[in-house]
């Protein structure tokens, strides 16, 4: 009987102590959250850098497989494949988050690009006009990212 009673007592003094414990946790806070301006500001810039970085990256990362199916002479079905990776690297890391400053000249980008790749896989006339433009396009690109670096 005694250790029935003291599982009891203490059953009774464990559940006291959480209710005590819960209770002080239930404190109310006067007043409302506010939004911290400038931390918004700053997270939001943060994200325009990492999103800008990104689509730069892609487009570095683009042109370079394109360079190295041209330096090792791929073949027109190898080459558009890897023109259109180009494009849609950039396309895929064109995130709303990308700043609006960089948005159109890489979706000129792209559309560039997958012109180009087009082209390569259809032979079709004015295949020449299509290749400036990609790289008229390309150099736009690389001068918006490098002004971001400054």
């Amino acid at each position: 009987m005694i250790g029935r009673r003291t599982r009891a007592t203490l059953s009774m003094i464990t559940i006291a102590a959480s209710i005590g414990v819960l209770g002080g946790c239930s404190n109310d806070v006067a007043g409302s959250a506010r939004v911290n301006a400038a931390d918004v500001k700053a997270v939001q810039a943060e994200a325009a850098a990492k999103a800008a970085t990104a689509v730069c990256d892609a487009v570095t990362t683009g042109h370079a497989g394109i360079s190295a199916a041209l330096d090792r002479k791929a073949p027109a079905p190898e080459l558009a494949d890897a023109i259109q990776n180009a494009s849609d690297g950039v396309k895929k890391a064109l995130t709303p988050k990308v700043p609006a400053d960089l948005r159109p000249v890489m979706t000129e980008y792209v559309t560039a690009a997958a012109d180009m790749a087009r082209a390569f896989r259809t032979f079709e006339e004015g295949g020449d006009k299509v290749i400036d433009k990609y790289f008229d396009t390309l150099k736009e690109a690389e001068d918006a990212c490098a002004a971001r670096q400054r």
